[in-house]
């Protein structure tokens, strides 16, 4: 799982976004598609999710789409944009949703 690096700032618009970085000052544009990953990226979906949405929401062959979303994402991370983030442990009484949330039954 990943989050965005604390200086980061992002606009996102039909054509695209952009990427601001407050500390580093640097700004990176992103196409359509690089604007979805990181949208998707924000709302805590797994590599193997991103690629089915963008495949499906773009039309495009999965095979190409796994390899592409992989390389942008790690350019995103050279770049310092994200950063990886721990698994939060689960503990008895939880389970995981298909959807990347957990909740816990109480006994």
């Amino acid at each position: 799982m990943y989050r965005l690096s604390d200086s980061i700032r992002t606009a996102h618009h039909a054509e695209g976004g952009a990427v601001l970085d407050i500390e580093h000052g640097r700004m990176f544009a992103l196409n359509t598609v690089g604007s979805r990953i990181l949208e998707l990226l924000k709302e805590d979906l797994k590599e193997p999710e991103i690629v089915m949405r963008i495949a499906s929401e773009f039309g495009g062959d999965f095979e190409v789409t796994a390899s592409d979303a992989k390389e942008f994402i790690e350019r995103l991370k050279e770049h310092q944009v994200i950063e990886e983030r721990p698994a939060l442990p689960f503990h008895s009484g939880q389970r995981e949703m298909r959807c990347g949330f957990s909740y816990s039954r109480r006994t």
